[in-house]
């Protein structure tokens, strides 16, 4: 479904430079053994020809976001991710859902600093 809405909004624009997934902390990656973001970052670049870009990193191991306020959220993912090397100008920024917005937001103002012009926020789910 998702990479059906994605062809249908860039029907007549291009597609994003470079695809990104929102990554997990390596303790956290270990721990769960995938990425669910990676996995649908992998098949969406697959499927669209879209290069992924693995510049995004997440430095701070933050805890689980559920059951926090939005405040809460924030402050947890304040300086949570680092970006090595420079961006396209136009990325996609993949996760799987979208809560309040905090993690793609953050996500978001770092790639925006790093070289990015245009960052779009591709998700499964809003909640």
């Amino acid at each position: 479904m998702l990479e059906r809405q994605i062809k249908l909004h860039y029907f007549d624009a291009p597609y994003p430079e470079a695809i990104l997934a929102v990554p997990l902390h390596p303790k956290r990656l270990q721990e769960r053994g995938f990425n669910q973001s990676e996995i649908i970052t992998k098949h969406l670049s697959q499927s669209l020809g879209i290069p992924t870009a693995g510049n995004l990193i997440r430095v701070k191991n933050t805890p689980h976001q559920i059951g926090l306020s939005e405040k809460q959220r924030r402050k947890n993912l304040n300086n949570a991710f680092d970006v090595r090397g420079t961006l396209p100008s136009h990325i996609a920024l993949v996760d799987d859902v979208v809560t309040t917005g905090s993690t793609v937001n953050e996500a978001t103002k770092l790639c925006l600093r790093y070289g990015a012009q245009r960052v779009d926020v591709w998700c499964l789910a809003k909640t």
